[in-house]
C-alpha cells in the first residue's frame, strides 16, 4: 500500500485517472480489468530529487545550475524542464512515476523544486506541484564554483555565512520590504517552504541541522551518506533523509555507511526516500531499485523499504496528499511487479500506470 502495510487480494477501481475503490473482492462493474494475481503491487515509485528532466542531455550543460550568484532561491526549477529529456529515460520502466526536478550543487540556495510525472504526457498533467521546497547545498560545490575566481564562499564558513546573513536580514524586514529572495526565504522561515540541503559528510550535515535547529526550520537532508553519525540530530529536529546515489564513486564504501541505521531514523518517524542523484548529477533509473536492494541487505524491513520508494519520498515533496499510497482518492499512479523488487533481482515490471492509463505493459 506504500504505508508499510501488505494486504493480500486487494482490487482498486480506478475512475478518472484517480482511486476510486480499494478494498478485498470488489464487484465487476464492467470496466477493463488487469489480472495482477501472482504479481506484487505498489504506488508508483518517487524519486524526489532529480536532475534528469533538466540536465540538458545528451549534452548535460546542466540548465538546473544556476551559478550567476551564490543565492538564488527565487529560481524555479520549472522552466528548466525538458519533457522531451524525461521521457527519454522511461522511469515508468522500472515503476518511477514521478520525481522532484531540483537544483544540483553549484550554488548555496539554488532554486525551488518541482514534482512532475514521469510519462510523455501535456506539461500542464505532468506538473503535481511547483514549490515544493527549496534546494540548497554546504558540500564544496559552491566552493568550488565561487572559490576558484576569489569570490565568496570559498569556505564552508563562508557558506554558512551567507545564509545566516540572508535569513537574519529577512527577519528584520518588514515583510512588504522583503525583495523576491527573501520573500522565499520567509517562506522557509515560516515553515511553508522545507529547506533540502546537500551534505555528504558528518560535518557537514551536522552543521545543516544546527543552523535549521536555530531557526526551527523544516530540513531535509539530500546524499546524506554519513547520517548515521548523526542519528540524534537528524531525530531531535525530525529531519527527513534523502538517500544519495550509493553507487556513484563508491560513495557507500567510501564514507563506510550503515545503511542498517535506517531503521532507527524512521523508527523516530522522520521521513526517509532515495535518489537517483550524487552531487547533484543524476544517473539512470536502474541505481534506485540497486540502492533500495542494498538497504535491505542491510538489514531494512522490506516494507520499510517500499516506504522510502513511495509515501517517504511524497511526504518530503509535500504531495502525499495526491501521491505515495494506494488509497481512495489518489492519484492512479500503480506499479505491478512480477515479484518483490525489494527482495529479487528477478522481479520485473509488468505493468506501469500513471493516472490511471497504462503506460507500459510486458
Amino acid at each position: 500500500m506504500g504505508d508499510g502495510r501488505v494486504l493480500p487480494q486487494w482490487d482498486l477501481r480506478l475512475k478518472d485517472g484517480m482511486i476510486a475503490e480499494a478494498g478485498q473482492n470488489l464487484p465487476a462493474g464492467g470496466e477493463e480489468e488487469i489480472d495482477a494475481a501472482g504479481c506484487e503491487v505498489f504506488p508508483g515509485f518517487i524519486d524526489p530529487c532529480c536532475s534528469i528532466g533538466c540536465m540538458g542531455l545528451p549534452t548535460s550543460y546542466r540548465d538546473n545550475n544556476e551559478v550567476s550568484a551564490p543565492l538564488v532561491p527565487e529560481m524555479n526549477l520549472k522552466y528548466s524542464f525538458d519533457p522531451d529529456e524525461l521521457t527519454r529515460q522511461e522511469f515508468w520502466r522500472s515503476g518511477i512515476t514521478a520525481v522532484g526536478l531540483t537544483a544540483a550543487n553549484g550554488a548555496v540556495l539554488g532554486g525551488q523544486t518541482v514534482a512532475v510525472k514521469t510519462p510523455p504526457m501535456r506539461m500542464k498533467d505532468r506538473i503535481i506541484r511547483e514549490h515544493v521546497f527549496l534546494k540548497g547545498c554546504v558540500t564544496d560545490g559552491p566552493r568550488d564554483t565561487f572559490g576558484g575566481s576569489s569570490k565568496c564562499p570559498m569556505t564552508r564558513m563562508g557558506i554558512f555565512g551567507l545564509l545566516e546573513t540572508i535569513f537574519a536580514k529577512t527577519e528584520r524586514k518588514e515583510p512588504e520590504k522583503r525583495n523576491e529572495k527573501e520573500q522565499v526565504i520567509a517562506q522557509v522561515i515560516a515553515g511553508e517552504l522545507p529547506l533540502v540541503l546537500s551534505a555528504e559528510k558528518k560535518s557537514e550535515i551536522q552543521a545543516a541541522l544546527h543552523f535549521a535547529a536555530g531557526r526551527h526550520l523544516k530540513i531535509h537532508i539530500v546524499d546524506g551518506y554519513e547520517f548515521d553519525r548523526c542519528l540524534p540530530e537528524m531525530k531531535a529536529c525530525g529531519a527527513g533523509l534523502i538517500v544519495g546515489n550509493l553507487s556513484s564513486l563508491s560513495q557507500k564504501s567510501k564514507h563506510h555507511m550503515n545503511l542498517s541505521a535506517l531503521r532507527e531514523l524512521l523508527s523516530a518517524g522522520c521521513p526517509a526516500a532515495f535518489t537517483t542523484s550524487c552531487g547533484g548529477f543524476s544517473d539512470g533509473r536502474e541505481v534506485f531499485l540497486w540502492d533500495a536492494i542494498d538497504a535491505y541487505r542491510a538489514g531494512v524491513d522490506a516494507e520499510d523499504i517500499v516506504r522510502m520508494m513511495t509515501s517517504g519520498a511524497a511526504r518530503i515533496l509535500g504531495v502525499d496528499d495526491r501521491i505515495g499510497t494506494l488509497e481512495t482518492g489518489k492519484d492512479a499512479d500503480i506499479v505491478i511487479y512480477t515479484a518483490h523488487p525489494v527482495k529479487s533481482y528477478q522481479a520485473r515490471v509488468r505493468a506501469c500506470l500513471v493516472n490511471g492509463e497504462v503506460i507500459y505493459h510486458e
